[in-house]
């Protein structure tokens, strides 16, 4: 049982501690508030038990209070554990010892958050609970108040429970036939009274010859009194099954902590007096969930407050989260188009960072546009046709933008977004121990043109045999990269796609074809020999993409050489590539081992030469 607060209170003052347990219940604080008359056994041992898990009681002083053996008890085992806090709901008398423990004086208190005797106990109470700053929370959260106080409170109170809720609002800061029947029934209707009347004289006469009581009055008396009773009766009964009931629905409701709970509560109970504190919490929750996402600030968030807040009674920030969601889809097309142009690495979620505002800075400055941060249907015509350029490239655009090997920092990011180690995917480029770039900064490149015709159904063969030969071997092939970058223009201008995709790029020298499946992320064949030209880092994520779309990554993880080399080469070549790459793995791991002064996989210490 979690218990922060135990209340201590004489029944007839719950209205005004029920003030206090939803103040203090608003602040986060778990409070156990006995609602219920103390009878029974099983409720007494709820009584111990919450008594003795609570971090402070409360006690809340009246004259009925200092009279009763359970108040004085309770505030006994505060006192004794120095868990004790007081106030007084009426001027008391204290007795000893609890005159000598201070008491706040919230007689006239009905629940201002900034009353100084409210902010005394709560600083009390703090103490108790851990949480010093639930005195100051009211004061920072007032309108008009300052972001560098909001985040000094955040600051000091990292791990208190209303953290989140400071930081939201520093968020929000920052970035709702008659006629007759009725004659005849009127003349009845008096004739029977008149003869009611003549009887009950006639019965008061009677009495009064004879001595007696008026038989009528007496009647009279004793319906009365029957009907007295009953109704006192009827209403005591209704009273307790409402308190009853409304006890029920009051702890019901405390215990729904989900915006759709407390609405589907809410429909169920509309008519019910209760229904006002449920539309507060409800409006409370759909505060809480609003910050939340407009923190986020990502279409997911968005999309997840507007399916809780839409249903009716809708939530007050539909409209507001309609429109930023509108700007989330906006941006999050921003980053796919700014990540497939190599300008953005960030995530692609529609929640603006620095990263993505520096990215379309540079975008607007390359394309000649006013250079800002914002998103506009300018920026993203602009982008969309850049797209659609950077996608379809011409051979003479394949140019290096990074001429060298991976940097470490690349190395790490791919072992990073690949869940490897750096010598396993350093071992996988060593053992292709191609060369990525040429003098002039074009790919190195083997353009097939055996490839090139099945691609073009031979259509090729008889006018263009150098490009489109479906006989063509190795042989053939030019040994220079001046006449192979020449066979890629000549078919590129018959065929574009056939072209790419008949050619291998890189250190990797991995074919154009293997960019047409989705699964590596790229949407043209021109789209992926692009990426590869820009960088060698580039071709050797462009081989991860590759092993990952191929589901090759767990062997890998596994340093299952021999399982990785039959699926990526073939089958039979565990004996010559599975080989290398076990030995450049060892080589490799020793050597980073050294330089960067650690340990070998298996944990022993390399020897140095």
């Amino acid at each position: 049982m979690t218990v922060d607060v135990f209340i201590s209170y004489k029944q007839e003052e719950r209205e005004a501690v029920q003030i206090i347990a939803s103040t203090l219940s608003d602040l986060k604080i778990a409070v156990w508030f006995d609602t219920k008359l103390r009878a029974g056994t099983s409720f007494d041992e709820e009584i111990a038990a919450a008594l003795q898990a609570a971090k402070a009681v409360l006690v809340c002083w009246t004259p009925a209070a200092i009279q009763s053996e359970w108040v004085r008890g309770e505030a006994t085992q505060g006192a004794q554990g120095n868990r004790l806090a007081a106030c007084f709901l009426q001027p008391t008398n204290l007795i000893p010892p609890f005159n000598l423990t201070h008491a706040e004086n919230l007689c006239a208190w009905a629940g201002q958050g900034d009353d100084p005797a409210w902010l005394k106990l709560l600083e009390r109470i703090g103490e108790l609970t851990g949480r010093p700053g639930l005195p100051t929370y009211s004061k920072v959260m007032r309108v008009g108040a300052a972001v560098d106080e909001l985040k000094a409170w955040a600051n000091a109170n990292g791990a208190d429970p209303l953290v989140e809720t400071v930081w939201s609002r520093v968020a929000l800061l920052e970035g709702e036939g008659s006629g007759e029947r009725l004659a005849r029934e009127k003349a009845e209707a008096r004739i029977t009274d008149e003869r009611r009347k003549a009887l009950a004289e006639k019965s008061r006469r009677l009495a009064r010859e004879r001595g007696l009581r008026d038989p009528v009055a007496e009647r009279q008396r004793f319906r009365w009194l029957v009907g007295f009773v009953a109704a006192v009766a009827l209403i005591s009964i209704a009273a307790i099954a409402y308190i009853i009931d409304a006890q029920d629905r009051d702890q019901t409701l405390r215990e729904k902590t989900k915006v759709s709970e407390v609405r589907a509560f809410l429909n169920d109970n509309s008519l019910h007096p209760i229904a006002e504190r449920a539309r507060n919490k409800l409006a409370q929750l759909d505060l809480a969930e609003w910050n939340d996402a407009l923190l986020k600030g990502t279409v997911e968030a968005l999309e997840g407050y507007l399916a809780e807040a839409e249903p009716e009674p809708a939530g007050a920030f539909v409209d507001r989260a309609k429109e930023q969601l509108e700007h989330a889809r906006d941006r999050r097309q921003v980053q796919q188009i700014l990540s497939r142009l190599l300008l953005y690495r960030g995530p692609q979620n529609g929640a603006s960072n620095e990263e993505l505002l520096s990215a379309i800075w540079l975008f607007r400055y390359r394309w000649n546009l006013p250079v800002s941060d914002e998103i506009d249907e300018a920026l993203i015509e602009r982008l969309k046709i850049a797209l659609n350029a950077w996608i379809n490239p011409r051979p003479k655009d394949l140019r290096a933008a990074v001429i060298g090997p991976p940097s470490d920092a690349d190395y790490a990011r791919l072992a990073s977004d690949y869940q490897l180690d750096g010598a396993t995917i350093r071992a996988i480029a060593a053992t292709e121990g191609g060369k990525a770039f040429g003098a002039d900064g074009r790919p190195i490149i083997v353009f097939e043109p055996r490839i090139f015709s099945q691609r073009t159904q031979h259509r090729f063969d008889s006018t263009y045999p150098n490009v489109s030969n479906p006989n063509a071997s190795a042989r053939d092939m030019p040994a220079g990269q001046g006449p192979r970058w020449a066979q890629l223009e000549e078919a590129y201008a018959l065929d574009p796609t056939a072209a790419y995709e008949s050619t291998s790029f890189g250190v990797m020298q991995l074919m154009g074809e293997h960019g047409k499946a989705k699964a590596t992320g790229f949407e043209t064949a021109g789209e992926y020999m692009r990426f590869m030209a820009q960088s060698e880092a580039n071709q050797v994520e462009a081989m991860l993409r590759y092993a990952q779309a191929r589901n090759l990554i767990g062997a890998l993880q596994r340093h299952d050489w021999n399982a990785f080399s039959r699926s990526y080469i073939g089958p039979g070549s565990e004996k010559s590539y599975g080989v290398r790459l076990a030995r450049e793995y060892a080589r490799i791991s020793a050597e980073m081992a050294i330089h960067y002064n650690s340990v070998l996989p298996d944990g022993r210490a390399p020897s140095t030469p």
